[in-house]
């Protein structure tokens, strides 16, 4: 996993937004992780230890509420087991995340943070044309993977096979995500006063890549837990190697 992309899904989370959150305790069978038909699974976090005295709870048993494994393999694994799938099988053990020596004896969890996204939507909107609308389902927010104004084939936007397929604006992308990240809907316009012009005498488009993504909102506590795991992580040195991103969008409502 690239490490901007832990920064980016944790380190703006005291100002972020929606989850879909599973629970599974050491000892339980192992447990399906699932989105909705035409979603796939995108990891935001996952720990494997314990954080909170009240969570999988036994019987007499050591609580230790800093036991952990490491953040970024555990990541990593259910990153490589879940996403861009349907659904997973996930299993809290101790013989899939590691048992650290603080760990002996206290009884685990995994517990996986994650977001549903629909599979790519390309949308192509003509230079000339009227605006035209990005658009999710009402209960869900666009996720801008990439953008292009200009020409990236012969046949789009055009009666007859353009001569120039080479033709890329590098501002697109971020010029879209600022506009149309994290809402519901947005108006964009394929034209060369917004975008500057990346090529003369070629009839441009403006192709938008993007998820449409779904949660459940967050609780106070599943907040207060996910603010101490950003304090525990070393997220300086981080940001120092990588410029970090924000991956979510809607505010948590306090």
């Amino acid at each position: 996993m690239r490490i901007h992309g832990i920064i980016t899904k944790i380190l703006f989370i005291t100002a972020l937004t929606e989850f879909y959150v599973e629970t599974i305790c050491d000892g339980e069978p192992p447990r399906t992780v699932k989105c909705p038909p035409q979603f796939v699974i995108s990891t935001v976090w996952a720990s494997y230890g314990r954080h909170l005295p009240d969570t999988c709870i036994e019987g007499d048993q050591q609580i230790n509420t800093t036991c952990h494994a490491n953040y970024e393999n555990t990541i990593s694994s259910v990153e490589e087991s879940c996403d861009d799938s349907n659904s997973c099988t996930l299993v809290s053990s101790k013989d899939e995340y590691e048992d650290p020596p603080e760990c002996k004896g206290v009884r685990k969890y995994l517990q996986v943070y994650y977001l549903c996204k629909s599979e790519l939507i390309t949308k192509a909107i003509c230079e000339f044309s009227p605006p035209e609308n990005v658009t999710c389902p009402e209960d869900q927010t666009i996720k801008v993977v990439d953008a292009n104004y200009g020409r990236k084939d012969k046949w789009t936007c055009g009666d007859k096979l353009a001569e120039n397929d080479r033709c890329l604006s590098s501002k697109s992308t971020d010029m879209v995500k600022e506009k149309c990240e994290g809402k519901n809907f947005c108006e964009l316009e394929a034209a060369n006063e917004v975008y500057g012009n990346p090529c003369g005498q070629t009839h441009k488009y403006l192709e938008v890549n993007f998820h449409c993504q779904a949660g459940k909102n967050i609780n106070k506590e599943l907040y207060s837990t996910l603010s101490l795991f950003t304090k525990m992580y070393n997220w300086k040195k981080l940001v120092e190697r990588e410029k970090a991103q924000t991956y979510i969008s809607r505010p948590f409502n306090r």
